[in-house]
Protein backbone atom coordinates (compact mmCIF):
# COMPACT_ATOMS: atom_id res chain seq x y z
CA UNK A 1 0.00 0.00 0.00
CA UNK A 2 1.18 3.29 -0.50
CA UNK A 3 1.90 5.96 2.05
CA UNK A 4 -1.31 8.14 1.36
CA UNK A 5 -3.48 9.85 3.47
CA UNK A 6 -7.09 8.70 3.93
CA UNK A 7 -9.77 10.47 5.41
CA UNK A 8 -11.84 7.73 7.21
CA UNK A 9 -14.89 8.15 9.51
CA UNK A 10 -13.73 6.16 12.89
CA UNK A 11 -17.16 4.42 14.67
CA UNK A 12 -17.10 2.17 17.85
CA UNK A 13 -20.44 0.68 17.05
CA UNK A 14 -20.71 -1.89 13.53
CA UNK A 15 -24.54 -1.06 12.49
CA UNK A 16 -26.34 -2.10 10.62
CA UNK A 17 -28.78 -1.46 7.68
CA UNK A 18 -31.53 -4.19 8.67
CA UNK A 19 -33.49 -5.52 11.78
CA UNK A 20 -30.03 -7.23 12.95
CA UNK A 21 -28.26 -5.96 16.47
CA UNK A 22 -25.45 -3.56 16.55
CA UNK A 23 -22.07 -4.92 17.80
CA UNK A 24 -19.58 -2.95 20.17
CA UNK A 25 -16.05 -3.34 19.00
CA UNK A 26 -13.13 -4.56 21.22
CA UNK A 27 -9.65 -3.66 22.09
CA UNK A 28 -7.91 -5.97 19.49
CA UNK A 29 -9.54 -5.76 16.58
CA UNK A 30 -10.15 -3.18 13.64
CA UNK A 31 -12.95 -3.74 11.10
CA UNK A 32 -13.08 -1.98 7.88
CA UNK A 33 -14.57 -3.21 4.25
CA UNK A 34 -12.39 -6.17 2.50
CA UNK A 35 -10.86 -3.82 -0.45
CA UNK A 36 -8.77 -2.58 2.35
CA UNK A 37 -7.31 -5.81 2.86
CA UNK A 38 -6.06 -6.17 -0.30
CA UNK A 39 -5.00 -2.66 -0.38
CA UNK A 40 -2.45 -3.14 2.68
CA UNK A 41 -1.17 -6.39 1.94
CA UNK A 42 -1.75 -7.01 -1.90
CA UNK A 43 -3.56 -10.14 -1.75
CA UNK A 44 -7.27 -10.69 -1.14
CA UNK A 45 -8.14 -13.00 2.03
CA UNK A 46 -8.93 -15.59 0.22
CA UNK A 47 -5.29 -16.57 -0.50
CA UNK A 48 -4.09 -17.33 2.46
CA UNK A 49 -5.26 -20.85 3.82
CA UNK A 50 -5.26 -21.06 7.05
CA UNK A 51 -7.07 -19.02 9.94
CA UNK A 52 -3.77 -17.95 11.55
CA UNK A 53 -1.85 -16.54 8.29
CA UNK A 54 -5.39 -14.25 7.91
CA UNK A 55 -5.22 -12.87 10.91
CA UNK A 56 -3.23 -10.07 9.94
CA UNK A 57 -1.85 -7.05 11.81
CA UNK A 58 -2.56 -3.34 10.55
CA UNK A 59 -0.69 -0.18 11.56
CA UNK A 60 -3.40 3.22 11.97
CA UNK A 61 -1.30 6.17 11.89
CA UNK A 62 -3.42 9.22 12.50
CA UNK A 63 -1.75 12.30 10.75
CA UNK A 64 -3.68 14.76 13.51
CA UNK A 65 -2.31 13.63 16.57
CA UNK A 66 0.66 11.26 15.08
CA UNK A 67 -0.41 8.60 17.04
CA UNK A 68 -0.09 5.31 15.70
CA UNK A 69 -2.15 1.84 17.09
CA UNK A 70 -2.10 -2.21 16.16
CA UNK A 71 -4.94 -3.78 15.92
CA UNK A 72 -5.92 -7.74 14.30
CA UNK A 73 -7.46 -6.82 10.83
CA UNK A 74 -11.13 -7.66 10.33
CA UNK A 75 -13.47 -7.67 7.79
CA UNK A 76 -16.89 -5.76 8.52
CA UNK A 77 -20.14 -8.27 9.37
CA UNK A 78 -22.32 -8.68 5.87
CA UNK A 79 -24.97 -5.57 6.24
CA UNK A 80 -22.53 -3.37 8.01
CA UNK A 81 -22.67 0.45 6.56
CA UNK A 82 -18.73 0.06 5.81
CA UNK A 83 -18.01 3.23 3.09
CA UNK A 84 -14.72 5.00 4.22
CA UNK A 85 -15.44 4.00 7.79
CA UNK A 86 -13.17 2.16 10.26
CA UNK A 87 -14.62 0.48 13.40
CA UNK A 88 -12.09 0.55 16.47
CA UNK A 89 -13.11 0.84 19.93
CA UNK A 90 -13.54 3.96 22.14
CA UNK A 91 -9.83 4.58 23.55
CA UNK A 92 -8.52 4.07 19.89
CA UNK A 93 -10.95 6.34 18.53
CA UNK A 94 -10.46 9.27 20.82
CA UNK A 95 -6.61 8.23 20.60
CA UNK A 96 -6.81 8.75 16.64
CA UNK A 97 -8.80 11.76 16.66
CA UNK A 98 -7.69 15.70 17.11
CA UNK A 99 -10.85 16.99 17.83
CA UNK A 100 -13.09 14.70 19.85
CA UNK A 101 -16.48 16.14 18.66
CA UNK A 102 -15.96 14.70 15.39
CA UNK A 103 -15.94 11.35 13.86
CA UNK A 104 -13.41 11.70 11.10
CA UNK A 105 -9.37 11.25 10.87
CA UNK A 106 -7.07 11.33 8.30
CA UNK A 107 -5.34 8.24 8.98
CA UNK A 108 -2.70 5.71 7.32
CA UNK A 109 -2.93 2.17 7.41
CA UNK A 110 -0.24 -0.05 6.44
CA UNK A 111 0.90 -3.63 7.31
CA UNK A 112 2.65 -4.25 10.60
CA UNK A 113 3.77 -7.53 12.83
CA UNK A 114 2.38 -9.19 15.63
CA UNK A 115 5.68 -8.82 17.84
CA UNK A 116 4.57 -5.59 17.16
CA UNK A 117 1.22 -5.48 18.14
CA UNK A 118 1.31 -7.18 21.28
CA UNK A 119 4.47 -5.32 22.29
CA UNK A 120 2.21 -1.82 21.80
CA UNK A 121 -0.66 -3.14 22.96
CA UNK A 122 -3.41 -0.89 24.72
CA UNK A 123 -4.58 -3.73 27.53
CA UNK A 124 -1.15 -3.47 29.83
CA UNK A 125 -1.65 -7.15 31.13
CA UNK A 126 -0.92 -7.95 27.65
CA UNK A 127 1.54 -5.85 26.52
CA UNK A 128 3.43 -6.53 30.64
CA UNK A 129 3.16 -10.16 30.01
CA UNK A 130 4.70 -10.64 26.47
CA UNK A 131 7.53 -8.30 27.03
CA UNK A 132 8.31 -10.63 30.42
CA UNK A 133 8.28 -13.35 28.19
CA UNK A 134 10.16 -12.27 25.53
CA UNK A 135 12.87 -11.43 27.90
CA UNK A 136 12.81 -14.49 29.39
CA UNK A 137 13.49 -16.42 26.50
CA UNK A 138 16.32 -13.90 25.75
CA UNK A 139 17.89 -14.86 28.96
CA UNK A 140 17.51 -18.33 29.02
CA UNK A 141 19.48 -18.77 25.24
CA UNK A 142 22.05 -16.74 26.35
CA UNK A 143 22.19 -18.66 29.96
CA UNK A 144 21.75 -21.71 27.64
CA UNK A 145 25.05 -20.50 25.02
CA UNK A 146 26.97 -19.17 28.19
CA UNK A 147 26.74 -22.91 29.30
CA UNK A 148 27.37 -24.68 26.04
CA UNK A 149 30.90 -22.58 26.09
CA UNK A 150 31.81 -23.45 29.38
CA UNK A 151 31.44 -27.27 28.30
CA UNK A 152 34.03 -26.69 25.58
CA UNK A 153 36.33 -24.32 27.65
Amino acid sequence: MKKESKSMIIETIITFDSEREDISVDNWNAYTSSHIFKEIFGKTENNFKTYARKRKVIKITSLDTKHSIYRFWNGAPLGAKTKDTLFLDKNAKYDLLADKNKNTANIILSKSSKLKFYLNHYDHMVRVSFKLGLWSVIVGVVSFIIGIISLFC
